[in-house]
């Protein structure tokens, strides 16, 4: 015959059950509290760190924007030879201090280039390139693309991947507003890529 279990015996089983209950409760509860508190710590970093980039690359974006139309009001471009030396030598300053520009140049009104950086696409035609036929009304910043002209003439991309720009532009004008060619620039797509790389790893 079993022999049954004290009163005492029998309330330490119930409080014990009851206890790992609660706890069980309680343990899960906090868990999904931390979860839920985790989960929007998270939403609030992602939000951070995105509204951080577009405010910098909006920065840097208009600061190019304005580099390539200050260039275009420089004087030896609205009064010099389009394809002198001088124009040259400011072009490849520039491409100097802004190592994102994979390339600057200048055409003439019907599209051929007259200068540019290393004598690259010198003598080619850029009139069916939209970047140019925006830029012979007003300044242009266009969307990020694939290389066409310039594939060729460099480096091929680490990685394998097609070699992309965002095109910078702006008209050439003399003094009377006649149209004297436009300035333009390819800077680099991996320069967009490394400035959220960076305001990445600064906000983790």
């Amino acid at each position: 015959m079993k022999r049954r279990l004290s009163l005492r015996s029998q309330l330490s089983l119930v409080l014990g059950g009851l206890a790992l209950a609660i706890l069980a409760g309680v343990g899960g509860y906090l868990g999904t509290l931390a979860t839920n508190e985790l989960f929007t710590a998270q939403q609030a970093v992602v939000r951070a760190t995105a509204q951080s980039a577009a405010e910098l690359l909006a920065s840097q974006l208009r600061d190019r924007e304005r580099e390539i139309e200050l260039l275009s009001l420089a004087p030896h471009l609205v009064h010099g030879a389009l394809d002198s030396v001088q124009v040259r030598d400011s072009l490849d300053h520039r491409a100097a201090l802004h190592d994102e520009f994979a390339w600057l140049g200048v055409a003439a009104p019907d599209g051929t280039v007259l200068q540019s950086t290393g004598g690259m696409l010198l003598g080619r035609s850029v009139a069916q390139r939209e970047w140019f036929i925006a830029a012979r009304e007003r300044v242009y910043v266009g969307d990020v693309h694939e290389a066409k002209l310039l594939a060729t003439l460099l480096p091929a991309q680490p990685s394998g991947e097609p070699t992309r720009f965002i095109d910078f532009a702006a008209p050439v004008r003399d003094a009377e507003g006649r149209l004297r060619g436009v300035v333009g620039a390819h800077a680099h797509w991996r320069w967009i890529t490394g400035l959220v790389e960076g305001v990445t790893r600064r906000q983790s």
